[in-house]
């Protein structure tokens, strides 16, 4: 009886190996644990084992949470393709970074303005419309978005594709 509980070490890394993965009978499992009483190299080895595959987990996790956060979300994707087909429809990227700027001027001062005013070349339903979103965007927001806009502008001059930093810059926004 005793002859079928004695394993070799290399018979015991594999049971090692099993169990890690759930794989090792319970007869497997006791033998194992009989050897570890003689053999302490097998016993490290299955500690180190044991250790390594929690580490691993640990690194893949990790990993894994890395690859999901480089992933764009549906509302950038979405971004990215509405400024694709603006794009499509023969707008530079310069004609539409400085449109962006004129967006943020109106939601910073369409209280000052009005809608008589010969300043801008805003309809009725366009000036209530920025006028109700301007509502909700602190005037902080609006700076800090008007300074990265310029930031972005000055360098569309020294980029080699400026499409791809417009895009850039839409999905940091």
């Amino acid at each position: 009886m005793f002859k079928k509980l004695n394993i070799t070490c290399n018979q015991a890394t594999t049971i090692c190996d099993k169990s890690q993965y759930g794989n090792a009978s319970f007869f497997d499992k006791i033998k194992l644990q009989i050897h570890f009483i003689g053999c302490k190299i097998c016993a490290m080895y299955s500690k180190q084992n044991v250790l390594l595959t929690k580490l691993y987990k640990i690194k893949a996790t990790n990993i894994k949470r890395k690859q999901d956060s480089l992933c764009m979300t549906y509302q950038e994707k979405e971004v990215l393709n509405a400024y694709r087909k603006i794009y499509n429809q023969g707008v530079e990227p310069k004609i539409f970074i400085n449109d962006f700027l004129e967006l943020l001027y109106y939601f910073k001062n369409i209280d000052s303005l009005n809608i008589d005013g010969t300043n801008f070349s805003l309809n009725d339903e366009e000036f209530n419309k920025i006028k109700e979103i301007s509502k909700n965007i602190k005037n902080e927001i609006l700076i800090l978005f008007w300074q990265f806009t310029i930031k972005t502008l000055e360098e569309l001059d020294v980029v080699s594709n400026q499409h791809l930093s417009i895009e850039m810059f839409l999905i940091r926004l």
